[in-house]
C-alpha cells in the first residue's frame, strides 16, 4: 500500500505570515501614543466711543447792526456731529467759561464803555446762547416737562421763551448732565430706552426725510434784544435769567466754550 504525503511548507509560512501582520497592527491599534500641545486665546473688547465734529475753531457774532440786536443772529449748520460706539451712549453740550466775569458768565475780553454806569452789565450768562438740533433726542426721559432737549425751533424774535433752547452749563463740565437738564441724544440714568444703543453714523439707515440718530446738525442763536438783555436766557427748567431793566449788556468782546461730551451711558 502506498502512502502519499503532501507537505506545503510554503502555504504554512504565508498563514504565519498574515497571523504576524495581523498581530502587528493588533499591537498598534490598542496602543496609539497621542501628544498635545494647548494655546489659550484671548479677547480684549475695548470700549469705543468716537465723536467726529465738524465747526470752525471759532463761532463769531458781531453786532454792528441794529436790525442784528432786534432779530438776533442765527449760525444755521455751524457745527455737525457724527458718533460710532461699541456701547450704549450719551451726547450732550456743556457752555463754560474761565470764569473772569464769575462762575456761569461769559468771560469779558475787552470793554468798549468808557464811563461806569451801575446799569451796564458784564457779567453775560452763559444761557444766552441757544442751540436747535436736528433730529429730536429719541431717548428724553418721560418725553414731559421741561424741555430736555434743543429740537425745538428759535422762537420768533418778538416772543419770550426763555430755556427753551439754552444750553446747558456747568463748572463742572464732565459730570454727566441731571435729570431735568438737557441732552442731545440719551437721558441720565440707565435702563430700557435711557441711552442711545451702540451704532454708527456710518451703517445706520435712518427714514426717509429723517437724519440718522447718529448724526447731528447744530444752529447757534444770540438775541440781545432792544435793550439787549438776552430774554431767552434760561436754566433747563426754564427760569429766566435774562437782565432786568435797567439793567443791560454792556458792550464789549465776550468769549465763552462749548463742548461736546460723548460717554458711555450712565
Amino acid at each position: 500500500m502506498n502512502l502519499t504525503f503532501n507537505l506545503n511548507l510554503s502555504n504554512m509560512k504565508k498563514t504565519l505570515l498574515i497571523l504576524s501582520f495581523l498581530g502587528m497592527f493588533s499591537a498598534f491599534s490598542f496602543g496609539q501614543l497621542i501628544d498635545e500641545k494647548n494655546v489659550t486665546v484671548t479677547m480684549d473688547l475695548q470700549p469705543i466711543l468716537q465723536l467726529n465734529m465738524s465747526t470752525s475753531d471759532q463761532v463769531d457774532f458781531v453786532f454792528d447792526d441794529i436790525r442784528d440786536y432786534y432779530g438776533g443772529i442765527i449760525k444755521y449748520a455751524a457745527t455737525i456731529l457724527k458718533v460710532s460706539s461699541s456701547v450704549n451712549w450719551d451726547l450732550y453740550a456743556v457752555g463754560t467759561s474761565q470764569g473772569n466775569s464769575g462762575a456761569n458768565f461769559w468771560d469779558q475780553q475787552m470793554s468798549y464803555s468808557n464811563v461806569a454806569n451801575p446799569n451796564s452789565v458784564s457779567a453775560l450768562p452763559l444761557s444766552l446762547l441757544e442751540l436747535h438740533q436736528y433730529e429730536p433726542n429719541q431717548f428724553i426721559a418721560g418725553g414731559t416737562g421741561p424741555q430736555k432737549d434743543y429740537h425745538a425751533a428759535f422762537s420768533p424774535a418778538n416772543v419770550a421763551a426763555p430755556g427753551v433752547n439754552s444750553i446747558f452749563y456747568s463748572t463742572t463740565p464732565y459730570t454727566a448732565p441731571l435729570a431735568g437738564d438737557k441732552y442731545i441724544q440719551g437721558s441720565f440714568g440707565t435702563g430700557v430706552n435711557m441711552g442711545a444703543p451702540g451704532g454708527s453714523y456710518l451703517t445706520a439707515n435712518p427714514p426717509a426725510g429723517t437724519f440718522s440718530d447718529y448724526y447731528f446738525t447744530i444752529d447757534y442763536r444770540i438775541l440781545p434784544g432792544l435793550p439787549a438783555i438776552f430774554k431767552n436766557a434760561g436754566t433747563s427748567a426754564d427760569v429766566s435769567q435774562a437782565l432786568i431793566p435797567p439793567l443791560y449788556a454792556e458792550p464789549g468782546v465776550y468769549t465763552m466754550n462749548c463742548k461736546y461730551i460723548l460717554l458711555e451711558d450712565q
